[in-house]
């Protein structure tokens, strides 16, 4: 989202390549710099980088091309944090944040933790999930400008993971692939929810859910993750609430 509040200003397009902002070497020494040179930001994105990673060493490994395979990647989306500071007209990651999102649609519990990870609490991931059901606006103001950036963020990203946009996961699709895993699942991510929903899933089981046909926003904070609940405490909390009455 904050970088497509920087596309709207003309700082940065997604089709640019990464290099291009963060000069050579940004994936580290075990990538090659023709190899680096040829990812786009769209692909850390989609997770197209062709890189993979090595999360305990911190350290990004080369796989294949871009565009040949789709493998979730932590370290190589979190450079566009470093792309959206470089280019930033504050020249720092979270006063740009503030100013472009956290303060226009109120979040104002949205702070960085020191390497440019957002924390919310529960209130302002529904209010960012309230501008992204508005289609990218809040109280009649364009937050997001490009609606076809938009489009892109809730829509199959490339043919690997039918079920994954831009930093987003999707709903109702045919298949999905999860982070680390190889094995392509058949049917959707979420069966007893509207096929519409896309959602954030975040780390530590922090989650927003949107689903349009419904006007819905959900927020969930949770301290259960890593004690045997995860995904199955967010899908105990999600079906009732999707059960109850559409006019609520």
């Amino acid at each position: 989202a904050l970088f497509g509040i920087m596309q709207d200003q003309g700082l940065a397009h997604r089709d640019d390549f990464v290099t291009s902002h963060l000069g050579l070497n940004w994936a580290g020494n075990s990538v090659s710099a023709a190899q680096e040179a040829a990812i786009q930001i769209r692909h850390l994105q989609s997770h197209t980088s062709g890189l993979g990673e090595q999360l305990w060493l911190g350290r990004l490994i080369y796989l294949g091309a871009p565009d040949t395979l789709w493998e979730y990647n932590t370290l190589a989306y979190r450079k566009m944090n470093q792309i959206i500071e470089a280019l930033s007209p504050q020249g720092d990651y979270h006063d740009y944040a503030t100013a472009s999102l956290y303060d226009p649609i109120g979040m104002n519990d949205a702070g960085d933790d020191g390497t440019h990870s957002s924390l919310q609490s529960a209130r302002d991931m529904a209010r960012f999930g309230l501008m992204m059901l508005a289609d990218g606006s809040w109280d009649g103001v364009d937050i997001i400008e490009d609606k076809s950036y938009l489009d892109l963020m809730i829509n199959t990203s490339q043919p690997f993971n039918e079920s994954y946009g831009a930093l987003t996961w999707l709903n109702g699709k045919s298949s999905y692939l999860a982070p680390k895993d190889p094995t392509v699942h058949p049917g959707a991510l979420f069966p007893a929810a509207p096929t519409d929903l896309y959602a954030a899933l975040g780390k530590d089981d922090k989650k927003i859910y949107v689903v349009p046909s419904r006007r819905m926003v959900i927020a969930i904070t949770s301290s259960a993750y890593g004690r045997g609940y995860g995904q199955r405490r967010s899908e105990a909390i999600l079906k009732p609430i999707l059960a109850s009455d559409p006019a609520r």
